[in-house]
């Protein structure tokens, strides 16, 4: 699978690319070509990296990469999983058994090229779902401060509206009396009531 996902690279993945611009109604449409065939050479670098070593750190930055940016860019997770199983069909399309110098080895091919996909695929719905708990949660704190601050704003606006109510009250008072003595007592006595409330 290294030697002809690595011989054949480019022509799989001008392949995919053409594969994910025919799903219906998909966000890829508003992506210029050159945009996802990078996305899809990564791709298929991951999933080289992946069977040349043995390792899944590239296969697992791959997909954090992508399935934190299609998260961001609005996809449904179906739409992106389709979208990375497509990539199977490339391979067949592209890699015949005419084109390989053992013919035998197809199903081998296609079989280890397939559970490289099951890898991303539940990578990718894994660190999709784990990107929209975290969003979720953002959004909750973001509306328990949003509550706090309107609280806030509120007692603060009831607060004014107190102060004043208690303005004109002095106000009123005092153009009621012309004793001064009273007057003050009244002003004294508001602004107690005030200060303590």
């Amino acid at each position: 699978l290294v030697r002809i996902l690595s011989q054949q690279r480019e022509q799989i993945a001008a392949c995919w690319v053409e594969l994910i611009k025919q799903i219906p109604d998909s966000h890829y449409h508003s992506f210029r070509d050159s945009e996802i065939l990078e996305s899809c050479l990564r791709g298929i670098d991951a999933l080289l990296e992946l069977r040349a070593s043995g390792s899944v750190y590239s296969v697992e930055e791959y997909v954090k990469q992508i399935s934190l940016k299609r998260l961001e860019q609005g996809f449904d997770i179906r739409e992106v999983i389709q979208a990375l199983l497509l990539l199977h069909r490339a391979v067949i399309l592209v890699v015949t058994p005419d084109s390989m110098d053992d013919p035998s080895q197809v199903s081998k091919i296609y079989l280890d090229l397939e559970s490289g996909l099951r890898l991303m695929v539940s990578q990718f719905g894994f660190l999709y779902s784990s990107g929209m708990n975290k969003s979720l949660e953002d959004q909750r704190q973001q509306a328990r401060s949003l509550a706090q601050e309107n609280a806030r704003l509120y007692q603060e606006t009831q607060r004014r509206a107190d102060q004043m109510a208690m303005t004109a009250e002095v106000g009123r008072e005092m153009s009621a009396t012309l004793d001064l003595q009273t007057v003050l007592e009244r002003i004294t006595a508001h602004v107690h009531e005030l200060f303590s409330a």
